[in-house]
């Protein structure tokens, strides 16, 4: 165990990273993503993680698109609870894994194993437990390792988890299902008000799908910002294919932010 003190004896073995104040551990035996945790973690997205350092303190968080648990493990450090929504079997167990090794935070974290999207049902996914794990609409997509996964519509996900009525943070990154998410949860927005960063993926998506969601995003939300917290977003670009994953993203708030202490 790397960090203050031993864990139980009835835990596994762990090594931990500290990232932006906080110590997040991660299970030795979760063994795929290891590269990530032990090498890359620690400077990964850095200026995202400024992000939920300034707004998502004491908040109710609701994470779509947990992966393996880099956010939504950092999130319940400082955040109220995290609804954190991982579809992906392989994926979903490891987040699994590593939380159980963060005892501290462990109780604030509600871990979903479904999707978000605008109905209820089942969806297809690829499940190969990497970062880029998408949503299928056909069956002729590429990738032959797909398997089928609950889908939730943001009304039944409020039903089943009430503490959502009092969100105050929604992260999205769901490798290009942002085209269903965003639209989806236009009312929900309206009516809750969180602030919400968007991750947009031209790679998966085409420039018009893309472009839709700034839209809606634009009609939804007053003002809407770089990840900076500073740059205004510009919302005509020719192309969006900037940023640490090859796209850009998008906070969104209801309140500029020079009126917000940083």
């Amino acid at each position: 165990d790397v960090g203050a003190g031993r864990p139980p004896t009835s835990m596994p073995p762990r090594h931990s990273v500290a990232k932006l104040g906080y110590r997040i551990y991660y299970n030795l035996r979760a063994t795929q993503n290891m590269w990530f945790w032990s090498r890359a973690y620690d400077t990964w997205e850095s200026t995202t993680f400024l992000v939920f350092k300034r707004f998502t303190p004491n908040k109710i968080v609701l994470d779509i698109g947990a992966w393996v648990g880099p956010t939504a493990l950092w999130e319940a450090q400082v955040a109220k609870e995290v609804i954190a929504l991982e579809p992906t079997k392989a994926a979903f167990d490891e987040f699994s894994a590593h939380l159980e090794v963060n005892p501290d935070i462990k109780d604030r974290v509600v871990p979903l194993n479904m999707a978000m999207d605008d109905k209820d049902g089942v969806v297809q996914i690829s499940n190969r437990g990497d970062s880029m794990d998408q949503v299928v609409t056909s069956a002729s997509a590429p990738g032959t390792n797909l398997i089928q996964t609950r889908s939730v519509s943001i009304g039944t996900l409020r039903k089943e988890h009430p503490e959502l009525e009092g969100v105050g943070f929604v992260k999205i990154d769901t490798e290009g299902y942002e085209r269903v998410i965003v639209p989806a949860l236009r009312d929900f927005f309206i009516e809750k008000r969180p602030v919400a960063f968007v991750s947009l993926h031209p790679m998966f998506i085409s420039h018009s799908e893309v472009q839709v969601v700034v839209d809606v995003l634009k009609s939804t939300f007053p003002y809407l910002y770089e990840v900076d917290m500073r740059t205004p977003f510009m919302t005509n670009r020719a192309a969006y294919t900037y940023g640490d994953h090859g796209g850009a993203d998008v906070l969104c708030t209801w309140e500029p932010l020079d009126r917000l202490l940083l």
